[in-house]
C-alpha cells in the first residue's frame, strides 16, 4: 500500500489498527484491536523476534509476507517465545502464514476466543495438543505445508470446525487420528488419510461427515478391508462434493487376495452421481466398479485412472453422457482395447444416453505409459464427435489405431512400432503431430 494511503486508513482507524515494522516486538497498545507485522523488503536472515504480547482488546494479528516463497529467497525467519499467547483472551484471528515456523507454544490454547487460525506455508510439523481446547474454531489452514506430520488428537473436539485446509503431496504420510467423523460441522476437508494403526482415522469415519463439499482426496485405501466397511461410507450421499481422489499405496501387496478386497472397496466408494472430477490412482484390483461401467445419469466431466496395475481391461466409459476429459496412464496389464471400452450394449431410460454414440461429448482423451498395449479398434464412425485432442505419450508396443476424424489434433510421442500407415489420415490432417 502507498504510505499515503496507509498513512490515511491509519488515521481513520485511530488505535484500533496498530502496524509493527520493526524485528522486535514486545508489547502492543493497549487500544489496538487489529495488527499487522509487515517485514521489511529487505528482508535477511535475522529472526523476527516475537515476545510475549500484550493486547488486551486485540482481535487479530496478521502477519503481512509474500504469498509465496521461492526455492531461492529466505523465508520469513519467526522467533515465538513460549508465552507469546498468555496474554491475547479476545484474539479471534491469527494468521502466520508464509513464515519457516515449524511448531507452535502450548500457550496457544489460551486464546479460547480464536475463530481463525492459519499457518499456510509454513514449516509446521505438528500441532500442539492445547488446540482441543479451541472450541470456537471455525477455520484451521494448513494449506501447503508439505512438512506437516501429523494432526493432533485434540483437534477430534472442536466440534464448530467447519474448514481444515489440507494439502495433498506424492507419497503422503501424514497422521490423522481416529475421531475425525465426530467433526460433523466440516465442510472443507480436502484430504483424508486412513492410517493403519487402531488409533490412526479409518475410513468408516467419513459416514458422519454429510456437509463435506468442494474436493476429497482419500489416501490410504491400502489399509482398507471389506471388514471396515460393514456399514455404509456414504460416499454417494455427499452431493456438495465435485472432484474426488481415491488414492492406493504403490508399495501395498499386490496378492490375489488383496486384489480382490481392493476391489470389493472401490466398489463400496461410489460417488455422488453430482461429481464432476474423478481421479483414481494406485488402484491394485483387478476389476473396476459395476458404477463406472453403468451411470447414465452420472455427471462426470473429468476421469483419471492412473496406475491401475491389475486391470487387463478398460470399464466401458463410452457411457457417460458428460465425460469431456479422459486420462488414463500407467495401466500395465492393458493389452487391446476394443468395443467393451465404447460400452454401448444394453439399454437405459436415459433420453441423453439412448444415442448410438459413444463418448458424445468427449473433448480430450490421453493415454500415457500403457507398456503392454498393442491395439485399440472398435467403435463406429460417429464415434468421439466432439474429440479434438487425442495424446498418446510412451506406449511403446502400439501398432494399430482406429480411424479418427481429421479433426483430431493428434499428438504421438514415444510410440516406436505406432503404424503410421493405418492412421495416415488422421496424421496428414492433424494440426499438431510430434512422432518420436
Amino acid at each position: 500500500m502507498h504510505d499515503l494511503y496507509h498513512e490515511l486508513a491509519q488515521h481513520l482507524s485511530g488505535y484500533e489498527y496498530n502496524r509493527i515494522d520493526n524485528y522486535k516486538v514486545a508489547k502492543l497498545d493497549d487500544k489496538a484491536r487489529y495488527s499487522s507485522l509487515v517485514p521489511q523488503k529487505n528482508h535477511t536472515e535475522e529472526a523476527i523476534q516475537l515476545g510475549s504480547l500484550s493486547g488486551k482488546d486485540l482481535r487479530s494479528f496478521l502477519f503481512v509476507g509474500r504469498t509465496e516463497i521461492k526455492n531461492d529467497e529466505i523465508p520469513f525467519c519467526l522467533n515465538i517465545t513460549c508465552g507469546i499467547f498468555s496474554n491475547l483472551d479476545c484474539l479471534r484471528a491469527l494468521d502466520l502464514s508464509n513464515t519457516d515456523i515449524v511448531e507452535l507454544p502450548y500457550s496457544i490454547g489460551n486464546l479460547i476466543h480464536l475463530r481463525y487460525l492459519s499457518l499456510e506455508n509454513t514449516r509446521i510439523r505438528c500441532l500442539p495438543e492445547s488446540i482441543g481446547g479451541l472450541f470456537n474454531l471455525f477455520t484451521v489452514n494448513l494449506h501447503s505445508c508439505y512438512f506437516l506430520e501429523e494432526l493432533p488428537r485434540g483437534i477430534t473436539l472442536l466440534d464448530n470446525l467447519m474448514h481444515l485446509y489440507l494439502s495433498y503431496k506424492k507419497n503422503c504420510n501424514m497422521w490423522m487420528p481416529s475421531g475425525m467423523g465426530k467433526l460433523t460441522n466440516l465442510q472443507t476437508l480436502p484430504l483424508f488419510v486412513v492410517g493403519s494403526d487402531p488409533d490412526s482415522c479409518g475410513i468408516e469415519e467419513l459416514r458422519d461427515l454429510e456437509k463435506l463439499r468442494k474436493e476429497l482426496c482419500i489416501l490410504g485405501l491400502n489399509n482398507v478391508s471389506v471388514g471396515q466397511l460393514a456399514g455404509p461410507v456414504k460416499i454417494h450421499t455427499k452431493y456438495k462434493l465435485q472432484k474426488l481422489t481415491l488414492e492406493w499405496s504403490l508399495a501395498g501387496s499386490t496378492s490375489a487376495d488383496s486384489c480382490e478386497e481392493s476391489s470389493k472397496v472401490l466398489e463400496v466408494l461410489e460417488p455422488s452421481p453430482n461429481l464432476e472430477e474423478l481421479h483414481i490412482g494406485g488402484f491394485p484390483g483387478n476389476k473396476s466398479p459395476s458404477w463406472l461401467n453403468y451411470l447414465p445419469e452420472f455427471k462426470l466431466v473429468s476421469l483419471d485412472l492412473k496406475d491401475c496395475r491389475n486391470l487387463e481391461y478398460l470399464p466401458s466409459l463410452g457411457r457417460l453422457p458428460y465425460l469431456k476429459h479422459l486420462y488414463i496412464q500407467s495401466m500395465a496389464r492393458v493389452q487391446y482395447i476394443g468395443n467393451e471400452f465404447y460400452g454401448l450394449s444394453g439399454s437405459s431410460s436415459n433420453s441423453f444416453y439412448q444415442s448410438s454414440v459413444a463418448f458424445p461429448v468427449l473433448e480430450t482423451l490421453m493415454f500415457k505409459k500403457m507398456d503392454a498395449w498393442e491395439e485399440w479398434v472398435g467403435g463406429s464412425a460417429g464415434d468421439f464427435p466432439c474429440l479434438r485432442f487425442v495424446f498418446l505419450n510412451s506406449c511403446t508396443k502400439l501398432r494399430l489405431l482406429p480411424q479418427l476424424s481429421p479433426s483430431v489434433n493428434l499428438r504421438v510421442t514415444k510410440c516406436p512400432v505406432l503404424n503410421v500407415s493405418v492412421s495416415r489420415p488422421v496424421l496428414e490432417y492433424a494440426q499438431c503431430i510430434s512422432l518420436a
